[in-house]
């Protein structure tokens, strides 16, 4: 079970998209018009972003938070997802910007399964013209 604290955390995050059309920022909980263009634009049906930084919330060395950073990135590229850098950037605490990406048309089972896969307590997960999700990785059975 994840802190509720952490969660409520997770909740306030702004997750900032670098879109070649500008900077699209993602909320949980709302629905980004900008997000559901750049999907119609891709064909994609949903999106996630996803960060392999400061596992478990555990905060990391910059170094080590960059080599977990590249491996997602080859990982993505392997698969052969569309996607876009991106930072969540915290609205309190001494959390630094942690580099992300968003992955378009990854589905929602995928998205959660990378997400794990790189130690993430939680994701950010959005269907086309549907509300931005947080999604619990270690247990699959909630959404947050």
């Amino acid at each position: 079970m994840i802190d509720p604290v952490l969660v409520g955390t997770y909740r306030v995050t702004r997750f900032v998209v670098c879109a070649p059309e500008g900077e699209i920022v993602l909320r949980i909980g709302e629905r980004t018009r900008g997000l559901d263009e750049l999907m119609t634009k891709h064909g994609a049906l949903s999106c996630a972003f996803i960060t392999a930084c400061n596992p478990g919330s555990v905060k990391l060395p910059d170094a080590d938070n960059q080599v977990r950073r590249t491996e997602l990135v080859g990982t993505v590229r392997k698969s052969g997802y569309v996607y876009f850098e991106g930072l969540g950037v915290g609205q309190d605490g001494p959390w630094s910007p942690e580099a992300s990406i968003l992955i378009l048309g990854i589905s929602r089972e995928r998205a959660r399964q990378l997400g794990t896969q790189f130690g993430q307590l939680a994701i950010v997960f959005v269907g086309r013209a549907q509300a931005v999700e947080l999604l619990l990785c270690s247990d699959h059975s909630r959404e947050a």
